[in-house]
């Protein structure tokens, strides 16, 4: 099962007048584990990286799936609502599923979620979308 974590880091960086300042981002990593997900983004860091960096935080991200339009180079946050009927109640049930998206803006993410949901055997509705703080998404194999 995909489990993404988000890990903060903070590391010094050349900026185009020779001076070192220092600069947080956030990653989504795909791991098994907060050590597999610290381990994983910072040797993926370590090339970028001159002088000292350091994991910050991390945390277990609340989407489940990441959908990679290859397009533009921010992510969205979609929530989705899924709505269901109990057949044995009748009632209606509401569940909300959080998928991270790839975009060039939010216009696109919407599009994208919509297309993404397209062959879904329930009624949904996108509830929000908002643009994260991510710079880049590690997956395993990558």
């Amino acid at each position: 099962m995909t489990k993404f974590f988000e890990c903060k880091v903070k590391f010094d960086q050349m900026t185009e007048d020779g001076v070192m300042k220092p600069v947080k981002e956030t990653y989504a990593v795909d791991a098994l584990s907060f050590t597999e997900a610290e381990a994983r983004v910072t040797q993926h860091m370590q090339p970028y990286v001159a002088g000292d960096m350091e994991v910050t935080a991390i945390r277990v991200a609340n989407y489940k799936e990441y959908v990679d339009t290859a397009q533009g180079e921010k992510y969205f946050l979609v929530k989705f609502t899924l709505v269901t009927i109990d057949e044995a109640t009748a009632k209606e049930r509401r569940t909300k599923m959080f998928t991270l998206f790839r975009n060039e803006d939010i216009d696109h993410a919407k599009e994208m979620a919509h297309e993404y949901m397209k062959g879904a055997m329930t009624d949904y509705e996108i509830t929000s979308i908002k643009e994260t703080p991510i710079v880049d998404v590690l997956i395993n194999g990558d």
